[in-house]
Protein backbone atom coordinates (compact mmCIF):
# COMPACT_ATOMS: atom_id res chain seq x y z
CA UNK A 1 0.00 0.00 0.00
CA UNK A 2 1.44 3.45 -0.97
CA UNK A 3 0.15 6.60 1.02
CA UNK A 4 -2.44 7.85 -2.01
CA UNK A 5 -3.77 3.83 -1.21
CA UNK A 6 -3.92 4.65 2.71
CA UNK A 7 -5.96 8.04 1.79
CA UNK A 8 -8.61 5.95 -0.26
CA UNK A 9 -8.87 3.60 2.46
CA UNK A 10 -8.84 5.81 5.30
CA UNK A 11 -11.92 7.59 3.35
CA UNK A 12 -13.24 4.01 2.85
CA UNK A 13 -13.14 3.22 6.60
CA UNK A 14 -15.30 5.93 8.03
CA UNK A 15 -17.84 5.10 5.63
CA UNK A 16 -18.02 1.54 6.36
CA UNK A 17 -17.04 0.43 3.06
CA UNK A 18 -13.69 -1.62 3.19
CA UNK A 19 -12.78 -5.36 3.17
CA UNK A 20 -10.91 -6.87 5.90
CA UNK A 21 -7.73 -7.09 3.70
CA UNK A 22 -7.25 -3.54 3.14
CA UNK A 23 -7.70 -3.19 6.45
CA UNK A 24 -4.71 -5.55 7.28
CA UNK A 25 -2.56 -3.95 4.91
CA UNK A 26 -3.10 -0.34 5.88
CA UNK A 27 -1.49 -1.54 9.74
CA UNK A 28 1.45 -2.69 8.11
CA UNK A 29 1.68 0.36 6.09
CA UNK A 30 1.20 2.59 8.87
CA UNK A 31 4.42 0.29 10.62
CA UNK A 32 6.60 1.08 7.80
CA UNK A 33 5.53 4.02 6.88
CA UNK A 34 7.65 7.92 7.33
CA UNK A 35 6.55 10.04 9.91
CA UNK A 36 5.55 12.72 7.04
CA UNK A 37 3.41 10.66 5.07
CA UNK A 38 1.81 9.14 8.19
CA UNK A 39 0.87 12.89 9.64
CA UNK A 40 -0.35 13.76 6.35
CA UNK A 41 -3.07 10.66 6.54
CA UNK A 42 -3.80 11.67 10.10
CA UNK A 43 -4.30 15.52 8.61
CA UNK A 44 -6.50 14.03 6.08
CA UNK A 45 -8.97 12.02 8.83
CA UNK A 46 -9.19 15.39 10.59
CA UNK A 47 -10.29 16.92 7.59
CA UNK A 48 -12.96 13.92 7.17
CA UNK A 49 -13.56 14.94 10.65
CA UNK A 50 -14.01 18.64 10.74
CA UNK A 51 -17.14 17.58 7.38
CA UNK A 52 -18.75 15.69 9.77
CA UNK A 53 -18.70 17.87 12.51
CA UNK A 54 -21.12 20.33 10.50
CA UNK A 55 -23.67 18.09 11.45
CA UNK A 56 -23.19 17.57 14.79
CA UNK A 57 -21.91 14.20 17.04
CA UNK A 58 -22.53 10.62 15.96
CA UNK A 59 -26.01 9.81 16.08
CA UNK A 60 -26.79 6.49 18.74
CA UNK A 61 -26.83 4.24 15.38
CA UNK A 62 -23.63 5.35 13.97
CA UNK A 63 -21.75 4.43 17.10
CA UNK A 64 -23.85 1.02 17.17
CA UNK A 65 -21.84 0.40 14.10
CA UNK A 66 -19.11 1.41 15.55
CA UNK A 67 -18.87 -1.00 18.53
CA UNK A 68 -19.42 -3.90 16.12
CA UNK A 69 -16.68 -2.75 13.25
CA UNK A 70 -14.49 -2.49 16.25
CA UNK A 71 -15.29 -6.34 17.41
CA UNK A 72 -14.50 -7.17 14.09
CA UNK A 73 -11.53 -5.22 13.47
CA UNK A 74 -9.57 -4.58 17.18
CA UNK A 75 -9.36 -8.11 18.94
CA UNK A 76 -10.43 -6.00 21.53
CA UNK A 77 -6.92 -5.69 22.88
CA UNK A 78 -5.48 -2.97 21.79
CA UNK A 79 -7.53 0.50 22.75
CA UNK A 80 -8.97 1.27 25.96
CA UNK A 81 -12.37 2.54 25.77
CA UNK A 82 -14.96 2.79 28.31
CA UNK A 83 -17.84 0.54 28.91
CA UNK A 84 -20.15 1.10 26.20
CA UNK A 85 -23.06 1.73 28.17
CA UNK A 86 -21.15 5.40 28.43
CA UNK A 87 -19.76 5.79 25.13
CA UNK A 88 -23.25 7.69 23.95
CA UNK A 89 -21.87 10.43 26.78
CA UNK A 90 -18.49 10.61 26.43
CA UNK A 91 -17.62 10.12 22.53
CA UNK A 92 -16.80 13.17 20.53
CA UNK A 93 -15.67 12.92 16.87
CA UNK A 94 -12.18 13.32 18.14
CA UNK A 95 -12.34 10.24 20.09
CA UNK A 96 -14.03 8.83 16.92
CA UNK A 97 -11.28 9.37 14.85
CA UNK A 98 -9.28 6.90 17.64
CA UNK A 99 -11.21 4.38 17.47
CA UNK A 100 -12.49 4.33 13.62
CA UNK A 101 -8.71 3.80 12.41
CA UNK A 102 -8.31 0.83 15.24
CA UNK A 103 -5.15 -0.90 15.61
CA UNK A 104 -3.26 1.63 12.87
CA UNK A 105 -4.47 4.62 14.75
CA UNK A 106 -3.33 3.49 18.42
CA UNK A 107 0.26 2.90 16.55
CA UNK A 108 -0.20 6.07 15.02
CA UNK A 109 -1.03 7.92 18.16
CA UNK A 110 1.75 6.06 20.11
CA UNK A 111 4.42 6.75 17.45
CA UNK A 112 3.35 10.74 17.11
CA UNK A 113 3.38 10.92 20.95
CA UNK A 114 6.88 9.62 21.21
CA UNK A 115 7.69 12.11 18.59
CA UNK A 116 6.33 14.91 21.18
CA UNK A 117 8.04 13.54 23.86
CA UNK A 118 11.13 14.14 21.54
CA UNK A 119 10.24 17.77 20.66
CA UNK A 120 9.71 18.72 24.38
CA UNK A 121 12.53 17.48 25.59
CA UNK A 122 14.67 18.89 22.93
CA UNK A 123 13.10 22.60 24.25
CA UNK A 124 13.54 21.95 27.87
CA UNK A 125 17.02 21.61 26.39
CA UNK A 126 16.57 24.63 23.63
CA UNK A 127 18.45 27.87 23.99
CA UNK A 128 15.74 30.73 24.28
CA UNK A 129 15.44 34.28 24.16
CA UNK A 130 14.53 35.57 27.72
CA UNK A 131 10.34 36.22 28.64
CA UNK A 132 8.75 38.10 31.22
CA UNK A 133 8.60 36.16 34.69
CA UNK A 134 9.57 37.24 37.52
CA UNK A 135 9.36 36.35 41.83
CA UNK A 136 7.55 38.27 43.89
CA UNK A 137 8.45 37.67 47.71
CA UNK A 138 5.94 39.03 50.06
CA UNK A 139 6.46 40.38 53.41
CA UNK A 140 5.46 36.98 54.95
CA UNK A 141 8.54 35.21 52.76
CA UNK A 142 5.65 33.64 50.75
CA UNK A 143 5.95 34.05 47.03
CA UNK A 144 4.17 34.64 44.04
CA UNK A 145 5.61 33.57 40.27
CA UNK A 146 4.27 36.27 38.64
CA UNK A 147 4.58 34.72 35.00
CA UNK A 148 1.92 31.69 36.27
CA UNK A 149 -0.14 34.23 37.82
CA UNK A 150 -3.53 35.43 36.12
CA UNK A 151 -3.79 39.35 35.16
CA UNK A 152 -5.58 41.45 37.89
CA UNK A 153 -5.45 41.47 41.68
CA UNK A 154 -2.96 39.03 43.60
CA UNK A 155 -3.16 40.28 47.44
CA UNK A 156 -3.00 42.98 49.63
CA UNK A 157 -0.07 44.49 51.70
CA UNK A 158 0.36 47.02 53.79
CA UNK A 159 -1.86 49.95 52.55
CA UNK A 160 -1.37 48.59 49.10
CA UNK A 161 -3.44 46.50 46.25
CA UNK A 162 -0.99 44.44 43.99
CA UNK A 163 -2.11 44.12 40.63
CA UNK A 164 -0.51 41.96 37.15
CA UNK A 165 -1.85 43.81 34.28
CA UNK A 166 -0.63 43.28 31.11
CA UNK A 167 0.64 39.75 31.69
CA UNK A 168 4.01 41.82 32.83
CA UNK A 169 3.70 45.01 34.73
CA UNK A 170 3.19 44.42 38.70
CA UNK A 171 1.36 47.41 39.74
CA UNK A 172 1.29 48.72 43.73
CA UNK A 173 -2.03 51.44 44.25
CA UNK A 174 -1.78 52.75 47.52
CA UNK A 175 -5.72 52.27 49.12
CA UNK A 176 -5.32 55.58 51.45
CA UNK A 177 -2.73 58.38 52.15
CA UNK A 178 0.07 56.80 53.71
CA UNK A 179 0.51 56.58 57.78
CA UNK A 180 3.16 56.35 60.19
CA UNK A 181 2.81 52.48 60.31
CA UNK A 182 5.51 49.91 60.88
CA UNK A 183 6.46 49.87 56.84
CA UNK A 184 5.92 46.26 55.14
CA UNK A 185 8.48 45.02 52.42
CA UNK A 186 8.61 43.46 49.30
CA UNK A 187 11.11 42.12 46.63
CA UNK A 188 10.86 41.12 43.09
CA UNK A 189 13.36 39.32 41.36
CA UNK A 190 13.83 38.24 37.56
CA UNK A 191 16.14 35.29 36.91
CA UNK A 192 18.61 35.03 34.25
CA UNK A 193 16.62 34.91 30.98
CA UNK A 194 14.09 37.26 32.18
CA UNK A 195 12.52 40.58 32.92
CA UNK A 196 9.76 42.58 34.46
CA UNK A 197 8.40 45.91 35.16
CA UNK A 198 6.89 47.45 37.92
CA UNK A 199 5.01 50.71 39.07
CA UNK A 200 5.76 51.36 42.88
CA UNK A 201 2.60 53.27 45.48
CA UNK A 202 4.22 56.47 44.13
CA UNK A 203 3.74 56.19 40.09
CA UNK A 204 7.52 55.33 39.53
CA UNK A 205 7.92 53.02 36.84
CA UNK A 206 10.87 50.26 37.29
CA UNK A 207 12.08 48.06 34.44
CA UNK A 208 14.03 44.86 36.25
CA UNK A 209 16.59 43.33 33.54
CA UNK A 210 17.79 39.63 33.47
CA UNK A 211 19.28 38.48 36.79
CA UNK A 212 18.05 41.62 38.74
CA UNK A 213 15.66 42.39 42.02
CA UNK A 214 14.62 45.32 43.77
CA UNK A 215 13.52 45.43 47.50
CA UNK A 216 10.74 48.38 48.63
CA UNK A 217 7.81 49.52 51.13
CA UNK A 218 4.71 48.64 49.85
CA UNK A 219 3.74 52.22 50.52
CA UNK A 220 6.54 55.35 51.26
CA UNK A 221 5.75 56.60 54.79
CA UNK A 222 8.92 58.35 56.08
CA UNK A 223 10.69 61.94 54.82
CA UNK A 224 12.28 59.76 51.66
CA UNK A 225 11.23 56.69 49.43
CA UNK A 226 14.26 54.47 49.80
CA UNK A 227 14.72 51.60 47.96
CA UNK A 228 17.49 48.37 47.07
CA UNK A 229 18.63 47.07 43.83
CA UNK A 230 21.11 44.77 42.30
CA UNK A 231 21.52 43.82 38.87
CA UNK A 232 20.43 46.04 36.14
CA UNK A 233 17.31 48.62 36.76
CA UNK A 234 15.84 51.49 34.83
CA UNK A 235 13.86 53.81 36.90
CA UNK A 236 11.47 56.79 36.01
CA UNK A 237 10.90 58.19 39.10
CA UNK A 238 7.97 60.34 39.91
CA UNK A 239 8.84 63.49 40.99
CA UNK A 240 8.18 64.38 45.01
CA UNK A 241 10.40 67.12 46.08
CA UNK A 242 9.12 66.74 48.98
CA UNK A 243 9.99 63.46 49.13
CA UNK A 244 13.86 62.79 48.17
CA UNK A 245 13.99 59.23 46.05
CA UNK A 246 17.28 57.15 46.70
CA UNK A 247 18.49 53.50 45.25
CA UNK A 248 20.90 51.65 47.38
CA UNK A 249 22.79 49.58 45.56
CA UNK A 250 23.37 46.56 47.27
CA UNK A 251 25.48 43.44 47.29
CA UNK A 252 22.45 41.73 48.59
CA UNK A 253 18.84 41.53 49.34
CA UNK A 254 18.13 40.21 52.45
CA UNK A 255 14.55 40.44 54.27
CA UNK A 256 15.56 42.67 56.54
CA UNK A 257 16.89 44.80 54.28
CA UNK A 258 19.86 47.22 54.30
CA UNK A 259 20.49 50.36 55.10
CA UNK A 260 23.69 50.52 53.51
CA UNK A 261 25.40 49.35 50.39
CA UNK A 262 27.74 49.58 47.47
CA UNK A 263 26.78 53.06 46.62
CA UNK A 264 23.36 55.10 46.41
CA UNK A 265 21.57 57.42 43.91
CA UNK A 266 19.54 60.35 45.20
CA UNK A 267 16.57 61.97 42.72
CA UNK A 268 13.59 63.79 42.69
CA UNK A 269 11.91 62.99 39.24
CA UNK A 270 14.71 61.72 36.66
CA UNK A 271 14.95 59.11 34.19
CA UNK A 272 18.05 57.00 35.10
CA UNK A 273 19.72 53.39 34.46
CA UNK A 274 21.98 51.48 37.23
CA UNK A 275 23.67 48.42 36.22
CA UNK A 276 25.01 46.57 39.08
CA UNK A 277 25.75 42.79 38.56
CA UNK A 278 28.43 41.45 40.83
CA UNK A 279 30.61 40.03 37.78
CA UNK A 280 30.32 43.35 35.93
CA UNK A 281 34.33 45.37 37.21
CA UNK A 282 31.91 48.52 37.73
CA UNK A 283 28.82 49.52 38.96
CA UNK A 284 27.44 52.65 35.86
CA UNK A 285 24.56 54.85 36.43
CA UNK A 286 23.44 56.68 33.42
CA UNK A 287 21.20 59.74 33.37
CA UNK A 288 18.69 60.47 30.64
CA UNK A 289 16.63 62.98 32.38
CA UNK A 290 16.90 65.27 34.93
CA UNK A 291 19.70 65.27 37.79
CA UNK A 292 21.39 62.54 40.01
CA UNK A 293 23.50 62.50 42.89
CA UNK A 294 25.86 58.92 43.23
CA UNK A 295 27.33 58.56 46.07
CA UNK A 296 29.93 56.04 47.08
CA UNK A 297 31.35 55.97 50.50
CA UNK A 298 32.82 59.22 51.21
CA UNK A 299 32.54 60.17 47.28
CA UNK A 300 29.68 61.97 45.56
CA UNK A 301 29.18 63.02 42.07
CA UNK A 302 26.10 65.13 40.37
CA UNK A 303 24.93 63.81 37.35
CA UNK A 304 24.22 65.85 33.81
CA UNK A 305 21.40 64.32 31.40
CA UNK A 306 24.09 61.98 28.91
CA UNK A 307 26.58 61.20 31.98
CA UNK A 308 27.57 58.18 33.77
CA UNK A 309 29.21 57.70 36.66
CA UNK A 310 31.21 54.51 37.42
CA UNK A 311 31.92 52.75 40.71
CA UNK A 312 35.01 50.93 40.00
CA UNK A 313 34.77 47.36 42.10
CA UNK A 314 38.40 46.83 42.14
CA UNK A 315 40.10 47.30 45.61
CA UNK A 316 43.44 48.49 43.76
CA UNK A 317 41.49 51.45 41.92
CA UNK A 318 42.75 54.49 41.97
CA UNK A 319 39.69 56.98 41.83
CA UNK A 320 36.97 54.82 42.75
CA UNK A 321 34.06 57.21 41.56
CA UNK A 322 34.51 58.43 38.16
CA UNK A 323 31.97 60.40 35.42
CA UNK A 324 32.08 60.19 31.90
CA UNK A 325 29.66 62.10 29.09
CA UNK A 326 27.99 59.42 26.79
CA UNK A 327 27.11 60.61 23.60
CA UNK A 328 23.86 58.16 22.95
CA UNK A 329 23.06 57.43 26.57
CA UNK A 330 19.62 56.06 25.36
CA UNK A 331 21.61 53.48 23.55
CA UNK A 332 23.02 51.89 26.78
CA UNK A 333 19.21 51.38 28.46
CA UNK A 334 17.64 50.18 24.95
CA UNK A 335 17.77 46.64 27.00
CA UNK A 336 14.23 47.61 28.18
CA UNK A 337 13.00 48.19 24.67
CA UNK A 338 13.85 45.12 23.37
CA UNK A 339 17.35 45.47 21.96
CA UNK A 340 20.87 44.61 23.09
CA UNK A 341 22.70 47.86 23.87
CA UNK A 342 25.99 48.97 21.59
CA UNK A 343 28.66 48.54 24.03
CA UNK A 344 31.98 47.20 24.75
CA UNK A 345 32.63 43.52 23.18
CA UNK A 346 32.84 42.04 27.29
CA UNK A 347 29.24 43.83 28.69
CA UNK A 348 27.66 42.98 25.73
CA UNK A 349 28.42 39.73 25.77
CA UNK A 350 27.76 39.36 29.27
CA UNK A 351 24.40 40.56 28.81
CA UNK A 352 23.46 37.97 26.41
CA UNK A 353 25.00 35.45 27.95
CA UNK A 354 22.04 36.76 30.93
CA UNK A 355 19.40 36.84 28.52
CA UNK A 356 19.80 33.50 26.94
CA UNK A 357 20.48 31.92 30.31
CA UNK A 358 23.97 30.54 29.28
CA UNK A 359 27.71 30.07 30.40
CA UNK A 360 30.38 32.54 29.00
CA UNK A 361 33.41 31.52 27.89
CA UNK A 362 36.57 33.98 26.52
CA UNK A 363 39.30 32.04 25.34
CA UNK A 364 42.39 34.51 25.10
CA UNK A 365 42.31 38.13 25.25
CA UNK A 366 39.30 39.57 25.55
CA UNK A 367 38.22 41.46 22.52
CA UNK A 368 38.70 45.27 22.34
CA UNK A 369 36.17 46.74 20.50
CA UNK A 370 32.65 48.15 20.79
CA UNK A 371 29.46 46.90 18.79
CA UNK A 372 27.57 49.83 17.28
CA UNK A 373 24.46 49.35 16.84
CA UNK A 374 21.29 47.42 18.08
CA UNK A 375 20.24 43.47 18.67
CA UNK A 376 16.62 42.15 18.97
CA UNK A 377 16.77 40.79 22.18
CA UNK A 378 13.65 38.36 21.09
CA UNK A 379 16.37 36.80 18.21
CA UNK A 380 17.44 33.75 18.42
CA UNK A 381 21.04 32.82 19.96
CA UNK A 382 22.30 31.55 16.65
CA UNK A 383 21.43 34.45 14.61
CA UNK A 384 22.92 36.99 17.28
CA UNK A 385 25.83 35.15 17.01
CA UNK A 386 26.40 35.13 13.35
CA UNK A 387 25.78 38.66 13.52
CA UNK A 388 28.56 39.17 15.80
CA UNK A 389 30.67 37.15 14.01
CA UNK A 390 30.08 39.13 11.05
CA UNK A 391 31.15 42.15 13.16
CA UNK A 392 34.51 41.26 14.37
CA UNK A 393 33.27 39.29 17.52
CA UNK A 394 34.26 35.90 17.25
CA UNK A 395 32.08 33.35 18.88
CA UNK A 396 30.38 30.10 18.77
CA UNK A 397 27.64 28.49 20.62
CA UNK A 398 28.67 25.17 22.70
CA UNK A 399 25.45 23.64 23.18
CA UNK A 400 25.95 20.78 25.17
CA UNK A 401 27.54 22.86 27.54
CA UNK A 402 25.35 25.78 27.31
CA UNK A 403 27.07 28.02 27.08
CA UNK A 404 28.84 30.55 24.45
CA UNK A 405 32.71 30.68 23.53
CA UNK A 406 34.45 33.89 22.34
CA UNK A 407 37.20 32.99 20.75
CA UNK A 408 39.84 35.61 19.68
CA UNK A 409 41.46 34.70 16.16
Amino acid sequence: MNIQEARTFVARFVQGKYTQEEHESFLQWVNGAPMDHIEAIAGEFETLQQQAVISGKPSSNWIGQLESRLDAISGGAVIPMRPRRNLVKVISWAAAAVLVIGTGAYFLMNKKAAQQQQIIAETDKAILPGTDKAELILADGSTVQLNEAANGILTEQGNSTIKKVNDRVLVYESKAAGGNGTEVYNTIKTPRGGQYQLILPDQTKVWLNAGSSIRFPVAFNGRERRVAINGEVYFEVAKNPSQPFKAVIAADLTPEGVSKGIGEVEVVGTHFNIMAYSNEPAIQTTLLKGSVKVVSGNLSKVLKPGQQAKIINFAVANDKLTVQDIPAAEELVSWKDGFFPGTSADVLMRQIARWYDVGLEFQGSIPEMKFEGKLPREAGIEDVLKILNANGIHTYLDKPNRKIVVKQL
